[in-house]
């Protein structure tokens, strides 16, 4: 799936206009989608792959994601529950979510468990840099709890 500039400037405007944080500029808001991708494919992501987007915001990775990988393989925790609905109404396409069936939940205590299963990959994209040792410390050993074998934690500081 090709995702334009075009688009990710509209979704932006719109998401602008609602006072929706996109976590950066307009360029941002397609690149960091884009980068995102493009490093989990690198550390080898498949379609098959199960993957956790912590903190996944109003979906600017997710748009990118979603579409990629299987049905049933793409999962985002977000506590910003209005962020979150507003990106699955405006910035991925109703046909998407429902062909891919993403699953979300909207828990701020970082519980991976309500998932009920493990992960291949997970990602942190611009949380650490706001979180307490704490957080990251829950984070991490709920990677060793709910990681499959071989998975990665990959995150920005």
């Amino acid at each position: 799936m090709t995702i334009s500039r075009e688009d990710s400037a509209r979704i932006y405007s719109t998401l602008d206009k609602s006072g929706v944080f996109s976590g950066g500029s307009q360029n941002d808001f397609h690149d960091a989608g884009e980068n995102q991708l493009a490093i989990l494919t690198h550390f080898g992501l498949t379609a098959s792959s199960m993957v956790l987007d912590i903190g996944c915001g109003c979906l600017r990775g997710g748009r990118w994601l979603i579409p990629y990988l299987n049905s049933d393989c793409y999962f985002g925790v977000e506590p910003n529950v209005e962020m979150l609905e507003i990106g699955k109404k405006i910035v991925i396409d109703s046909k998407i979510l429902q062909d891919k069936k993403p699953k979300f939940n909207t828990n701020s205590d970082f519980e991976f468990d309500v998932f009920g299963t493990t992960f291949d990959y997970f990602i942190a994209r611009s949380i650490w840099t706001h979180s307490s040792k704490k957080q990251i410390e829950k984070m991490l050993d709920q990677f060793v709890r709910h990681s499959s074998p071989s998975a990665r934690f990959l995150t920005s500081t």
